[in-house]
């Protein structure tokens, strides 16, 4: 937690990160709210019709684990992992996954997986829902100037 110094050159000067040696943001935002509220609400998903699924704390973590157990079989520590779903539920499971076991790079649907750097030295696996589309090759005209009057 951030705490005032004062004014805010005081604050900005005595700031330090504390940075742990080892830290993993998929236990973080998951496993730890499930221990400590494992029925509260972690994600609430509103479905085309309307309805609301309430998913816990708890369930996510069940699943996300389950998840990384078999992620961690398939896969190498230092392994890249790419994301490719649409917004979900899965999507946010996919994400925890990851970087629950130590395996992370998360892309968006927007990005084509040639942009995502990928040295040929490490392995990557893919998460996806269906295969990505091609990207142009060639990018559109530019659009028309319209001249001032």
């Amino acid at each position: 937690m951030l705490r005032s110094r004062g004014d805010y050159a005081q604050t900005y000067d005595q700031f330090q990160w504390t940075i742990p040696d080892r830290y993993n943001i998929g236990v973080d935002i998951c496993d730890r709210p499930a221990a400590l509220r494992p029925d509260a609400p972690a994600i609430i998903d509103i479905g085309p019709d309307g309805q609301a699924v309430t998913h816990s704390f708890d369930a996510l973590r069940r699943r996300s684990n389950q998840l990384a157990r078999a992620l961690t079989r398939l896969t190498s520590s230092g392994d890249r992992i790419g994301v490719l779903l649409p917004q979900s539920v899965e999507t946010a499971l996919a994400h925890i996954v990851a970087t629950k076991s130590g395996r992370s790079a998360p892309t968006c649907p927007r990005c084509a997986m040639s942009s995502v750097p990928t040295p040929a030295r490490i392995p990557y696996t893919l998460i996806a829902s269906a295969p990505p589309r091609p990207r142009i090759s060639t990018p559109p005209p530019p659009a028309p100037t319209i001249p001032r009057s």
